[in-house]
């Protein structure tokens, strides 16, 4: 099959191919509620009140996410031994808020696999990454299913499961010159005029965190977020919260290669820290292009990191911030709704949150770190130095016994200082 020639009718196409392979069986999807809300993404001015932070909340539309979670740590790969004479296999693939059933005869391969998918979801073979599937690295495409060390399925699904990641060619990043309307960017922050503000942590907000109303909202989000777990929590490990749009990638500019989007040593920054902090990606993105973004731009395979997880906006919701000379309403990114799914591995003693947007971490200021916005110029892809001088800050403060007790808006002059 040639991925590289475009099709009129994809799924057809595909179908043609499947006729002269092992066949499926009663393949279905089971669509599910699309995990982002559709929530006010601008700062809208309220009025002016005292010089004092106060916060209120405001209810976003429930939805949550698939459990498509699998374990990838030691690889898995081998020849293809005779498959088990056993009954047919069935897969449940998680993809873009969907799980997708597959009834398959065990003498499939894995490229037989992932031609079934790309019948269902128009993701082309060679663009799917499955994760999950067996520990460690997916083996070639040749190896049977049937000789697999397939995981048990989980709760009551009917077969084992796993994270399939991958974008439909109607859903790629087009040249912005080739169309007639553009997207609406589902970040915040369309200008670097947007008002903004570091919260300061103190009496102030821990009032906040401790009132009624937010500890009702955290309670929602936390029952509603369901975290797929991409790979396991390290002992041990200290968390790294990581923005994504204006942070570590420009997601307004354009490239044929989104890789050259990102900021300059990104990569250099989480494979130095990943050794001592597991590493999330929190964007305020819908699900969709989110996963687009961290599959195009290497984050969910490269080989010296690896990614515990992936939140986007759906597990935000909105406050109003009241400060000296107005209040701003805007969403917020509740750290506890991950510590309350991790109690015993992560707290606010051992989380650091990296944002280019203070407001997003207003409940929990003390672990915010606040970074430059990441705008791509010919002059800023030669001078920018942020990760640098972040990547020496988080592994001076791996050694910190309570990361919230540091002040961190002085933290470019203790990273300068560090050898």
């Amino acid at each position: 099959m040639n991925h590289s020639e475009s099709h009129t009718d994809p799924a057809h196409s595909v179908a043609e191919q499947l006729d002269h392979l092992p066949s499926a069986r009663e393949p279905h999807a089971r669509s599910l509620p699309d995990i982002a809300p559709s929530l006010d993404d601008t700062l809208v001015p309220v009025g002016e009140s005292e010089p004092e932070l106060v916060m209120d909340v405001d209810v976003a539309p429930d939805d949550s996410e698939d459990d498509g979670d699998g374990d990838t740590s030691d690889p898995g790969q081998g020849s293809s031994p005779k498959p088990k004479p056993e009954s047919d296999l069935v897969l449940v693939a998680t993809w873009n808020a969907k799980k997708i059933t597959l009834c398959l005869p065990r003498t499939a391969t894995i490229e037989h696999l992932k031609l079934h998918l790309e019948q269902e979801t128009l993701v082309p073979a060679h663009r799917q990454k499955l994760v999950g599937l067996v520990k460690g690295r997916l083996p070639a495409d040749h190896i049977v299913l049937g000789t697999l060390d397939l995981p048990p399925p989980k709760g009551t699904l009917p077969g084992p499961s796993f994270l399939m990641m991958g974008t439909a060619d109607a859903n790629l990043f087009k040249d912005p010159s080739k169309l007639s309307t553009l997207p609406h960017v589902l970040n915040d922050l369309d200008d670097g005029t947007v008002d903004d503000f570091e919260p300061t942590a103190g009496s102030a907000a821990l009032a906040i965190r401790k009132s009624a109303k937010i500890q009702q909202k955290l309670m929602l989000y936390v029952e509603k977020t369901t975290i797929s777990v991409i790979n396991p929590p390290r002992p041990g490990k200290h968390l790294l919260v990581l923005d994504l749009d204006y942070t570590i990638f420009d997601c307004k500019a354009f490239s044929q290669n989104q890789m050259d989007l990102l900021r300059p040593g990104t990569h250099e920054f989480l494979s130095a820290v990943y050794q001592h902090y597991d590493i999330v990606i929190w964007s305020q993105t819908h699900w969709a292009a989110l996963e687009a973004k961290v599959t195009d731009m290497g984050l969910i395979s490269h080989p010296s990191y690896q990614l515990s997880f992936v939140l986007n906006k759906s597990s935000m919701f909105t406050i109003v911030s009241k400060l000296k000379d107005r209040s701003l309403q805007h969403q917020v990114k509740a750290l506890e709704i991950i510590w309350r799914k991790f109690p015993d591995r992560w707290s606010h003693r051992n989380t650091v949150h990296v944002d280019d947007l203070g407001r997003n971490f207003a409940l929990n200021p003390g672990n915010g770190i606040k970074v430059s916005q990441w705008r791509l110029t010919d002059e800023s892809k030669q001078q920018d130095r942020e990760m640098g001088l972040l990547t020496k800050y988080l592994v001076h403060l791996r050694a910190v016994p309570d990361v919230s007790a540091v002040d961190h808006m002085k933290w470019r002059s203790i990273a300068k200082r560090l050898p």
